[in-house]
């Protein structure tokens, strides 16, 4: 009995994966015959989950909408990790994430161990952070895309560019990447016969076709590290690489409003690159950190405005040291 239990949480399991199951893939990753297979099915019916079958070449097996998740058990550490993720989607700004990750974590509060249950509050009252301005997105675009990139499906995108120009595109999606307090959307333009990078606040529309791809050697291995690298200098007309006198550790929780990309250097040193829209903004970045820099590579129009910033700022002390009376 316990067996037979195990077997149709692993075949629950396995219908949540993914869209679609042929039997007999099925019963070969549950090591049973397909007749085992639809007697299995039939139990998780009569408990109630919606599992729909269609016969032919592309038949097969899938969770019907309104499917309810298996039962879970966690333990300590699973517990926690699930805690901290769910208060980290409060921040993301995905519109109706925030009040369903409260929802789930007054369910997950319920059922746990008095022990369990004490070192979560702990963790609850003891741990704050800094609130994010991020953008409202639609969880409905979000899954939208999520399933596009995993069932490899061709997608109809409303876009608005920097410039505010609207346009509709037809890309085949390859991976959602949240960079700071923004959605990504890496995907291939199919007019533009290129990568391009999509901001899923901009997307009016988001529209997943049923017509399949066939997946596209990614652009990069690190898709973080190249979707970071595009949007923190190359958009920008305006960029720079300094070398910072302290490690990315210490350097990258400063960073916070805008994105940069970083490289470990030289023990206790990295490097940033980093772009802004003005010259002047491009020096605030780098300047507010408070750490001791080097500039590596930046225009001379760069090089020329950091010098007057580095002059106004030391009048400015001499003007105010003299008013002051001071030695």
């Amino acid at each position: 009995m316990i067996q037979a239990t195990a077997r149709l949480l692993r075949l629950l399991t396995l219908l949540q994966s993914r869209s679609t199951w042929t039997g007999a893939e099925l019963a070969e990753r549950l090591e049973i015959t397909t007749r085992s297979l639809r007697r299995d099915v039939d139990r998780l019916r009569r408990l109630g989950y919606p599992i729909e079958a269609a016969t032919g070449v592309a038949g097969g097996y899938q969770l019907g909408a309104g499917a309810s998740l298996p039962p879970l058990s966690l333990d300590q550490d699973e517990a926690t990790a699930v805690f901290v993720g769910l208060h980290a989607v409060t921040g993301t700004g995905i519109t109706e994430a925030g009040t369903a990750a409260m929802r789930a974590l007054a369910k997950l509060e319920r059922v746990l161990p008095s022990r369990l249950r004490k070192n979560l509050r702990m963790l609850q009252s003891s741990v704050v952070g800094l609130s994010v301005r991020s953008r409202p997105l639609s969880l409905a675009k979000l899954s939208t895309l999520a399933g596009a990139c995993n069932e490899r499906l061709v997608t109809r995108i409303t876009y608005t560019s920097r410039d505010g120009t609207t346009t509709d595109r037809r890309v085949e999606p390859l991976r959602l990447v949240h960079i700071g307090a923004l959605f990504y959307l890496l995907a291939w333009d199919l007019a533009k016969e290129d990568w391009r990078i999509f901001r899923l606040d901009r997307m009016a529309v988001v529209e997943a076709k049923n017509e399949r791809f066939n997946a596209r050697p990614p652009p990069d291995a690190d898709l973080v590290a190249y979707v970071t690298r595009s949007i923190s200098a190359s958009p920008f007309p305006h960029r720079a690489k300094v070398l910072l006198h302290a490690g990315i550790e210490e350097v990258r929780p400063r960073v916070g409003a805008f994105d940069a990309l970083f490289e470990p250097a030289s023990a206790g040193k990295c490097t940033m690159e980093l772009g802004a829209p003005t010259l002047d903004v491009l020096v605030a970045r780098i300047v507010w950190l408070g750490i001791d820099f080097e500039v590596l590579a930046a225009s001379p129009e760069l090089r020329r405005h950091l010098t007057i910033v580095a002059n106004r700022l030391r009048a400015s002390v001499r003007s105010g040291h003299s008013k002051s009376g001071g030695e």
